[in-house]
């Protein structure tokens, strides 16, 4: 819990030394990577802070709450990365992701079915089309281990204020995705599923002036499931 810092800029020096301007309305997570041991910080999208700030205040059920405890458990109160009784590798999240590709394939959406472990790959790809192969190694937190507790040698061997400016170019790129899942992405959804298509005909309908019985009656949905997606949509236009 303690890598994730939102909500927090650097230092006047630390940001002299990054060349880049931070302010309090950044977030970061901030953090030396299990597998190679090597320190790297990232500065967040808006969508990613409204996520963490969603399973932040999850995690408060749970006991254990302290900077080192694991952020993201499972309902059981168990992180998503813990082995197996077996001594095999957790497969919640890649299970969860293959089930939205599987779940969008349905709705009729054309989208590849790659594994969760390409995502990061995606984003590698993504920061190296926008900057150079040396930031997409900088925010793969590859190199030498972390030998020091004082970051200030970190900072100046390694452009971290480069790889914040081509993560937001990255942002901006992206803008079109987190515009289309709306303004609040983590509101309880404790309603049935609608499909993707659907909820396009809905909305396609309301906006051509037909009422909620004409529009339940042509989608084959509850006259309430209309009038919750057409206040949603409403909503997400206001904000």
């Amino acid at each position: 819990m303690g890598e994730v810092r939102l909500y927090t800029a650097h230092s006047a020096r630390e940001q002299e030394i990054l060349g880049f301007q931070t302010t309090d309305a950044d977030s970061f997570i901030k953090r030396i990577r299990r597998k190679s041991g090597v320190y790297g910080e990232h500065i967040l999208f808006p969508m990613t802070v409204q996520g963490l700030e969603w399973v932040a205040e999850r995690r408060k059920r749970f006991a254990g709450y302290s900077p080192s405890a694991q952020l993201i458990l499972n309902e059981k109160g168990k992180p998503l990365d813990q082995q197996t009784k077996g001594s095999n590798t957790n497969q919640t999240i890649p299970n969860q992701f293959a089930k939205l590709i599987k779940r969008i394939q349905n709705d009729g959406k054309e989208i590849r079915d790659l594994s969760f472990g390409k995502m990061r790959k995606t984003a590698s790809d993504l920061i190296k089309r926008h900057s150079t192969g040396e930031i997409a190694g900088v925010f793969d937190c590859h190199g030498e281990p972390v030998k020091t507790d004082s970051l200030s040698d970190v900072y100046t061997n390694r452009p971290f204020g480069k790889v914040f400016q081509t993560i937001r170019d990255v942002q901006k790129y992206l803008e079109p995705v987190f515009l289309e899942a709306g303004s609040t992405p983590f509101a309880p959804q404790t309603q049935a599923y609608t499909k993707r298509s659907v909820i396009e005909r809905i909305i396609e309908l309301h906006e051509q002036g037909q009422p909620t019985d004409k529009i339940a009656a042509a989608v084959g949905v509850s006259g309430q499931t209309v009038s919750r997606h057409v206040q949603q949509h409403v909503k997400s236009n206001l904000n």
